[in-house]
């Protein structure tokens, strides 16, 4: 029961793993994080 059964169980767990085992690593190493590697960084002057 709880969220052991939940359908998002799989696709939850790999996004925290990602979240705090590469983005928060690498903001705490370098001062600079990837929270969401997909999409473009908006500070990126080519995108102004």
């Amino acid at each position: 029961s709880g969220f052991r059964d939940s359908p998002c169980l799989e696709a939850c767990s790999q996004s925290w793993q990602y979240f705090l085992g590469s983005s928060l690593k690498r903001y705490v190493e370098t001062g600079q994080g990837m929270p969401y590697p997909d999409m473009p960084d908006a500070r990126d002057p080519v995108l102004r």
